[in-house]
């Protein structure tokens, strides 16, 4: 991954790499860094003026009242639906204008979405990477579909564009591989840059005019950014998809070319793989596994690139330790994306199925590489010839303080944080997968580290200090939430562990790197850390990481200067882990739940306590239609029936309880006598369950939306509720009065529901 290999490759390739616009991504990113894909938005709030929505316990999404949506491009705060992966989908209410924009951005388990003939335009992004979107009915009221709308919408395979609209907007379609098929009607005059980039698989579009009307369409092909869309067989005066016509020649010419071209990208990582296997004898007096194996794959990292020798890469130092057979399949400027095609060809399998360690590192040319590159394209327009700079120093000598623009323009190139999820949930998570169940042996991915880490309170660096931690703090976000990404796909998969090298190497690139030479590889202290480190993961003994810290300095100089003799690399790792102690093994009380068995009626809630064990609780339901219970421990009762609840913590103990749920019965109106002295009547008092308009919570004998937005109002406490108004609030009819009610009230509007209340 060294520099001058990195600039041979043509720079729109590389910004291409990760399958997104990464140049049109500038004003996403103040919004999108704001937003944390852990945080889980309130049940109910309001997504514009006069726009509220309520979430579902089932994941249907609606949104009421009238009027336009928030536009979240140029809202302060990001979407509160932004990266849920609650909602599923999307019910949107007559009286709703306008779908604003980045509104469901990145909503990954969203799959279909109703949209009432009000809406007018759907804004910027607004169904952008919802990856799982395959259902979506645009209304003919629409008149304006924005820019980058469906961009990377890939279970998506067939679309029809209403004749209201008259163009389609940059990116609009962007990365739907899976798109097959779309209806373009006479009325669009202007398709847009890169509208149809990368839909590899479109093969049909029906067009409603006729050929000349075709012709006429400004169709922007750039840089053949919409060569999908042209390649494909046009169906003219069709708007109907089984409306089919036979292919002319040069259409069945231009879609055999795509299919070809398609195959031959799934197969580059496969070409390019160079194996490597040799045997080690182990160097240490520690357990020797003599016959094991381990496999390295991903990128060069791990095989010493940048290092004097290459024997002295931290994957040779572990197999020495380990005595182990060294296989290496790492590849030199290796991408996500091409990893993921090689596992899913079956390229490792072999090797996997054989491996009792397996050391995996990719993403760092994802992500990194695309940044180097980006200063290199920037320093270029500016009149710089880079092929002079001999370090970083050099490149960022360059800039004074009137070139603020040009540090200005690196750093609104940066906008790639969409691209680290895209590559993240695309690439790198399905690698998780495979090579998790592929092999029995341990696993240790590597985090993504920054380079540009670097310390700049030293007197070396200070001088390069405003212009350096410009880059280093924006590559610190995307970094860590890589890392993040990381760390939550491991959680999956026992076999699994992360080795957070973007911490270790934090405030230290210019020690453990050799980003001073425009390498990012690590360098022979870095190599040193890393082994270190891996082998505590993998089970030696536990690397004392305090001792191997204050090593940074001593170690880091003379290999960097290349004037120490590197053979003594092993000496020094292997006696760094040596003279450190075995972590002590702990112990837990037996795991408790109390109490052994629960009665609930449905509808009912209780809170069980858990004692024991290691803390790192999770449940097992013998049916979780019947009851759900939190991580917290409040059980939920919501079928008959009798359900068995076991707890498991993170060191294997066990405990199970037994819940038995009753049918709740609808109360019954008994009779209340009232007696005079003139004469005696008897007569009905109403109750809870009977004789209430369930819903109307104005009390005004009919149930609108204007009922939804009062108990919303009351559950935020902006407004209060006459008596007979909570009464007809318990439209679930679960005794007590929550957002659960404001959803059935609407599905009752929408026709969901014959009548209320509602039952759980």
């Amino acid at each position: 991954m060294k520099f001058k290999k990195i600039i041979s490759a043509a720079v729109g390739a590389v910004m291409l790499c990760a399958s997104l616009p990464i140049g049109t991504m500038v004003n996403l990113t103040d919004n999108v860094l704001k937003a944390n894909a852990e945080d889980e938005i309130p049940s109910t709030g309001k997504c514009g003026e006069n726009v509220y929505y309520s979430l579902s316990d089932d994941g249907v999404l609606t949104i009421s009242g009238s009027g336009e949506m928030y536009d979240y491009v140029i809202e302060t705060n990001p979407s509160p639906f932004y990266d849920n992966d609650l909602i599923k989908s999307v019910i949107i209410e007559k009286d709703v204008s306008s779908i604003g924009g980045l509104t469901f951005f990145y909503c990954l388990n969203l799959t279909s979405i109703i949209i009432p003939d009000s809406v007018t335009s759907i804004d910027y992004g607004a169904f952008s990477n919802c990856t799982n979107l395959t259902k979506i009915t645009i209304p003919d009221s629409v008149t304006s579909i924005g820019e980058e709308t469906f961009l990377g919408c890939s279970s998506l395979t067939s679309v029809i564009i209403p004749d209201s609209v008259t163009s389609i907007g940059n990116y609009a379609f962007y990365g739907c591989e899976n798109l097959t098929e779309i209806t373009i009607p006479d009325s669009v005059t202007s398709i847009d840059f890169n509208t149809f980039y990368n839909c590899i698989n479109l093969k049909d579009v029906y067009y409603s005019g006729t050929e000349e009307e075709w012709k006429k369409i400004n169709i922007n092909n750039e840089q053949n950014g919409n060569a999908p869309l042209l390649n494909a067989t046009i169906h003219y005066n069709s708007s109907n998809p089984e409306e089919t016509t036979e292919p002319t020649e040069e259409a069945t010419t231009a879609v055999t070319t795509t299919t070809k071209s398609t195959t031959t990208t799934t197969k580059r990582a496969t070409t390019t793989v160079k194996l490597i296997t040799t045997t080690r004898k182990a160097t240490t007096t520690t357990e020797s596994l003599k016959t094991s194996t381990l496999l390295v794959l991903g990128d060069n990292i791990s095989t010493g690139s940048g290092l004097p020798d290459t024997n002295n890469s931290y994957a040779s130092l572990i197999a020495d330790y380990y005595g182990a057979t060294y296989i290496n399949y790492a590849q030199d400027g290796l991408m996500a994306e091409d990893l993921k095609i090689s596992l899913e060809n079956g390229d490792y399998d072999t090797e996997l199925s054989k491996a009792d360690y397996v050391l995996v590192t990719i993403g760092e040319n994802d992500i990194i590489s695309t940044v180097i590159e980006i200063i290199k394209k920037v320093a270029i327009k500016y009149g710089y010839d880079v092929d002079d700079f001999t370090s970083l120093k050099d490149f960022l000598s360059i800039f004074s303080s009137e070139d603020q623009q040009m540090i200005n323009e690196i750093i609104e190139e940066f906008a790639m944080t969409i691209s680290v999820r895209y590559i993240s949930e695309n690439y790198i998570k399905p690698c998780f997968y495979y090579i998790s169940n592929h092999t029995n042996g341990k696993v240790v991915f590597q985090t993504v580290y920054n380079p540009f880490s670097i310390n700049t309170s030293s007197s070396e660096w200070a001088p390069y200090k405003s212009r350096l931690d410009n880059i280093n703090a924006k590559m610190d976000i995307y970094c860590s939430v890589m890392k993040k990404y990381y760390e939550k796909y491991a959680n999956n998969y026992d076999n699994i562990q992360i080795l957070d090298t973007y911490t270790n190497f934090a405030d230290h690139g210019e020690t453990l790197t050799n980003i001073e030479s425009m390498d990012i590889n690590p360098n022979q202290a870095g190599h040193l850390y890393l082994a270190a480190n891996i082998i505590s993961l993998l089970g030696g003994k536990k690397a004392n990481d305090e001792k191997i810290k204050s090593s940074y300095d001593s170690l880091a100089e003379p290999y960097k200067s290349n004037l120490l003799a590197i053979d003594d690399a092993k000496t020094k790792i292997l006696n760094l882990i040596d003279n450190t102690i075995e972590p002590p093994t702990e112990t837990y009380d037996p795991v408790s739940i109390s109490p052994k068995t629960i009665e609930l009626v449905q509808g009912e809630k209780t809170k069980i306590e858990i004692t024991g064990g290691d803390k790192n609780y999770k449940f097992v339901l013998s049916d979780d239609e019947k009851v759900v219970i939190s991580p917290d421990g409040i059980v939920t009762a919501l079928k008959p029936g009798i359900v068995k609840i076991t707890v498991v913590d993170g060191v294997g103990n066990t405990d199970t309880i037994t819940v038995t749920i009753t049918a709740f019965t609808q109360p019954v109106t008994e009779p209340s006598t009232i007696i005079s002295t003139e004469e005696s009547s008897t007569t009905e008092t109403p109750t809870s369950g009977e004789n209430n308009l369930y819903g109307d919570i104005n009390v005004d004998d009919n149930v609108t939306i204007a009922d939804a937005v009062l108990l919303n109002k009351y559950l935020v406490n902006s407004a209060t509720l006459s008596e007979q108004g909570k009464i007809n609030a318990d439209a679930y009819f679960d005794k007590v009065i929550t957002s659960a009610d404001t959803l059935a009230i609407l599905k009752l509007i929408v026709g969901t529901y014959d009548s209320l209340p509602a039952y759980p």
